[in-house]
Order: structure tokens, then C-alpha cells, then sequence
């Protein structure tokens, strides 16, 4: 353990400031005093303590690298302010004990100055005085009590002037949940938050700020709490003895603030759970904040629940919770649903700015069942532009057929068949419903986008299987084979129909994206599909049917036969 290289030059220094402005809890005051007994009582007691100052041991600091809001309340107090008090921070209050230093001033009749220990049996030896118990006797009231005693034998014109020089040096021992546990040398002045910050402080992830013991002779004789401190600025009462040990107890359970308030800290509670009200009181809320998301576990199921401060104020808040604050507007939240394999909630309401991380964080999933790779996103806004591009290229595609105008009268009844033919395509792919996929996950791992309202996260499952779709003769599921390519699987759905495009073959890929069969490998869980091919000799549409083909194909995972008779 190092010793601090100022403490005795820091200490020395802290005396003579200490006795040069005097005490003024004393009956008498230093203007009351003669300046040739006021100097000579200094240079005593400074000598005094150049020479037996108390050191104080304290290990290196260790370096805080947790940012605030991972902190526990109170952690802030453990920074190294107590350990560096001088260790002569006395107080009126201050109750002598044997092995205090006290400095006795006589002027008038009698002239004489002496400083002398309380012995133990609690008295100070003054000369032609006698002894005079001191012990137990408070320093605000040690002036009084001593010049009562001296005028019982110098009944007039004798002053008396008293002030403590050193207090009791103790040595206490700090365990439990402490960073450094240890014995560590101070003064009976230092309080228990003195010699905690000696050990390091408190350890933020295994002790306990609510429940701090003070044993004595193996007994608990006083158990305080540093909320009590921080929140109503009550402070452990007993007095320290040497060999007295300070236990740090294990954390209770606790639950996590952040985002638009003043304490964002980590907050203890000694029930199973805390009211929001609770958390309120202690994280302070900013004036602009309207909501909280709680965020946590419930029965082993990850949780989350946005709420108005209102709604908050009785919701139940249980060990491990995260809860942040928002000052979003009324409305500014999200409900997400989520489908497939999980062992999760069906849905969730989110705060505004919540990413797709976020979420599925608090989604539990059997990763052998569970295909995490190939998770996908389903969004209504991103459906709705499928359908007004579908829509368009149908509507381009309309006015050309119609438009064009035969050459001839076999061209103009081949070009009336075709336009049946086409207006049934229209129909049919007027119903189609785009999914609104958005392609999340990939060779990079997943795009952590940020949600919108009614969103939809699909958790698909592993699967051994490769459908086919589309102009095969026999459209079905196929046992996935490594190595094998589009063509192995079409040959296994009875092979091309007389309609197919062998050209116009997609892999839809279990992650939702659609690619040429060319660009990628079948994978489980793909699903090939294949296009059809135009035969249309009378109408100049070719390349509107494929753009409403692939768009079809692409948004819907439908494929869609041009000629159905």
C-alpha cells in the first residue's frame, strides 16, 4: 500500500491554518487571548504534529473507465476527496477519547502552556489541577469543562484557552464488497465514507450502497445507508474505534435510468420490485420528459413496454431493468410486430428512434431451430411504394397494348387475342399484395435500420428444403443438395414448362432478396423460380410484361403465369 509522500507535510500545514483561526464553537473566542500564549500554543502543537502526524494509507487509485450512466448511485462519492483530508477534520462534535492530543493555554495569574494525552482512564493531568476526566466530553465542550475544573483551584484572574491537537490514530478494517479490502490507518475524526474511499471505493457491480455495516467487538452497531446521505444529508453517527470493521454487503437489487434526466445512474431497491414513482424521485426526470421505456425480463422473457410519465408512475420495475427517458410527443411510439420462431413477445411498442438491434435483443430464439441469418423486415411504407410502382408499369403497360394499331386483318385478330390475353395478366396482377420487404440481413451480418411503426420482424426457421416455383411442370418442395445448382432442382420439379424462360430463373434467397441464378448459389431455405417466356408477335410490349414480371416477382415472391387458358 503507498503512503501519500505530502501527508505529513499536508497535515503540519492543515494544523497551523487550523490553530491560527481557533475554534469558534469554544466559549472563548482568539480575540480573547493574548497573542504571545495564541503563538506559543501554534509553534507546540505544529511541532507536535510535524513529528507524529498520522499517515494515511491508501492504495493506488484505480482508474474509473465506466461512463456515468453504468454507475451505481453513489459511486460518485468514492473519488478520492475523503482520502485526501488532513487528519485533523475535527468538529464541535467531536467526542474525545483516550489518546487525543489536547493543548491547554493559562494566562493572567498564572502563565503556562501544555499539551497533553488523554489517558486511559479518559483524563488529562494538569499541573497543581490534578486530573480531570475529558473522555466521552464533546470538543465544542471541552473549553468550558477544563476551565471549570482549573478555577476550582485559580478562582480569579486566570484565563483559560483549549484546542485539541491530534486526534486518536486508529486503524480500521474495510472488507466485503470493497474494491481493495484491507486495514487502513486514520483517525477516529474520518467517518466510514473516509475509510471506504480508502479501500477504493465501493465495487460497482458486486457491493451494496444501501447496507453498510459498522462492527464492533463482533457486534453491528450501526447499519446506514448512503442514499440516506446523498438524497436527505444524514451521516453515519458512531464515532470510530480502533479495530473497528466496516462490512460493505452485497448489492441488492437494482434497475438502470438514462436519457432525459439529471441522475443517470444505476438505483438499488431492497423489494422485488420498485413503483416508477420510486425511480422518479431518484433519477429527476428533465422538464421536457413525457415518456419512459422499460426495457428488462419478465418470467425469463425479454420485455419492453413505452409509457406516458404517467403510466410510468405505477408501473412495477424489477431487478435488471434498463428504463430510459424520452421527451417524445404523444404518439411517438412504435408497435412492432414479431412472427415466425420465438419465444418472445408477438408484438412490442417501441420509443420513436429504436433500431432493429434494439428489438431483437429482447427476442429469445432456439439458435439451432432459428435461422438468424436470414431474418427479414416486412414494412407498410416500403409495401406501399411496391404497389404504386406495380401499378404504374401495369397502367404503362395497358395504354401500349391498346394503342398499337394492326397492319393487317390476321394481324388485327391475332392482336385482339393478345390483348385478352393481356388484360387477364392486368387483373391478375392487379391483386397481387407486395410484401414491402426490406433486405436486413447479409454477408456483412445485419443492417441495423432503424424501425418505423407497424413493422414486421419475421424470424425464420432452418430448413433442409429448396422450393420451386413458377413454369415447372411440377411445382414443389425439393431436400436441399450442397453443391447443386438451379437447374438440378428444376429438372426435380418435372423440368421447364412449355411457357418457361430457362434464361429468366431467380433465386429468392432466404434472407428475402431476389438474384439472377447466375450470381448466386441455391442455398437451403431458397426458393427457385421460374419466369415465363413472351410470345406475343402482335403487340410491342415486350419489355413492359418483363418489368411487371420481375416487379412481381421480386416484391411478392409470386410467380405469374402470362397465359393461363
Amino acid at each position: 500500500m503507498a503512503i501519500f509522500n505530502t501527508s505529513v507535510k499536508t497535515l503540519a500545514l492543515s494544523i497551523l491554518l487550523f490553530l491560527s483561526l481557533g475554534l469558534t464553537a469554544h466559549a472563548q473566542t482568539i480575540d480573547d487571548i493574548p497573542e504571545e500564549y495564541l503563538n506559543q500554543a501554534t509553534m507546540d502543537t505544529s511541532a507536535e504534529s510535524k513529528t507524529e502526524s498520522v499517515s494515511i494509507d491508501r492504495p493506488d487509485v484505480k482508474k474509473d473507465t465506466e461512463t456515468e450512466e453504468n454507475l451505481p448511485y453513489g459511486a460518485q462519492l468514492f473519488r478520492g476527496q475523503f482520502s485526501a483530508d488532513a487528519a485533523i477534520s475535527l468538529n464541535p462534535n467531536y467526542v474525545i477519547a483516550p489518546g487525543d492530543k489536547i493543548n491547554i493555554s493559562l494566562w493572567g495569574a498564572v502563565n503556562a502552556t501544555q499539551t497533553t494525552v488523554v489517558d486511559a482512564q479518559g483524563n488529562i493531568f494538569i499541573p497543581d489541577v490534578g486530573p480531570v476526566k475529558v473522555a466521552g466530553t464533546k470538543l465544542g465542550d471541552l473549553n468550558t469543562k477544563v476551565r471549570k475544573q482549573i478555577r476550582t483551584v485559580y478562582t480569579d484572574g486566570v484565563q483559560v484557552y483549549t484546542n485539541m491537537g491530534t486526534a486518536q490514530p486508529v486503524s480500521i478494517f474495510v472488507t466485503g464488497n470493497v474494491v481493495a479490502p484491507g486495514r487502513y490507518s486514520g483517525v477516529s475524526t474520518f467517518t466510514v465514507f473516509h475509510y471506504i474511499d480508502l479501500a477504493q471505493g465501493i465495487d460497482h457491480e458486486r457491493g451494496s450502497y444501501r447496507n453498510i455495516e459498522l462492527i464492533r467487538d463482533g457486534e453491528t452497531i450501526e447499519t446506514f445507508d448512503i442514499y440516506d446521505f446523498l438524497n436527505k444529508g444524514l451521516r453515519p453517527t458512531t464515532q470510530l474505534k480502533d479495530g473497528d470493521t466496516i462490512f460493505v454487503k452485497p448489492q441488492l437489487k437494482s434497475a438502470a435510468a438514462k436519457g432525459e434526466i439529471r441522475n443517470e445512474y444505476r438505483f438499488e431497491f431492497a423489494n422485488d420490485v420498485i413503483l416508477g414513482e420510486d425511480m422518479l424521485t431518484l433519477a429527476i426526470p428533465s422538464p421536457s420528459t413525457t415518456h419512459a421505456s422499460v426495457s428488462g425480463t419478465r418470467d425469463g422473457v425479454p420485455f419492453m413496454d413505452y409509457l406516458s410519465l404517467k403510466d410510468f408512475k405505477t408501473a412495477q420495475i424489477h431487478d435488471g431493468d434498463i428504463v430510459t427517458f424520452s421527451n417524445g410527443e404523444t404518439g411517438d411510439q412504435l408497435t412492432i410486430t414479431i412472427t415466425g420462431k420465438h419465444d418472445g413477445p408477438q408484438e412490442m411498442v417501441v420509443p420513436y428512434g429504436t433500431k432493429l438491434s434494439e428489438v431483437l435483443d429482447y427476442i429469445p430464439v432456439d439458435k439451432g431451430i432459428v435461422n438468424i441469418d436470414a431474418i427479414q423486415l416486412q414494412r407498410k411504407s416500403v409495401a406501399a411504394q411496391q404497389k404504386k410502382s406495380l401499378e404504374e408499369s401495369l397502367s404503362r403497360l395497358e395504354r401500349k397494348a391498346l394503342s398499337s394499331a394492326p397492319i393487317s386483318q390476321s394481324a388485327a385478330s391475332q392482336k385482339a387475342q393478345e390483348i385478352a390475353f393481356i388484360s387477364r395478366f392486368i387483373d391478375r396482377a392487379k391483386q397481387v399484395e407486395p410484401e414491402g420487404r426490406v433486405v436486413v440481413s447479409g454477408k456483412d451480418g445485419l443492417e441495423d435500420v432503424l424501425l418505423e411503426d407497424n413493422d414486421n420482424i419475421i424470424i425464420p426457421i432452418r430448413t433442409s428444403i429448396v422450393m420451386v416455383n413458377g413454369e415447372v411442370y411440377n411445382p414443389k418442395a425439393v431436400v436441399y443438395k450442397s453443391g447443386k445448382n438451379a437447374k438440378y432442382y428444376i429438372n426435380r420439379a418435372g423440368g421447364f414448362s412449355d411457357f418457361a424462360d430457362e434464361k429468366g430463373i431467380l433465386i429468392y434467397k432466404a434472407n428475402g432478396e431476389s438474384i439472377p441464378y447466375d450470381e448466386t448459389k441455391v442455398e437451403a431455405g431458397d426458393e427457385v423460380i421460374v419466369l415465363p417466356k413472351l410470345k406475343l408477335n402482335a403487340l410491342q410490349v415486350t419489355k413492359e410484361v418483363v418489368d411487371v414480371i420481375f416487379k412481381i416477382a421480386t416484391t411478392a415472391a409470386v410467380p405469374i403465369a402470362l397465359f393461363d387458358d
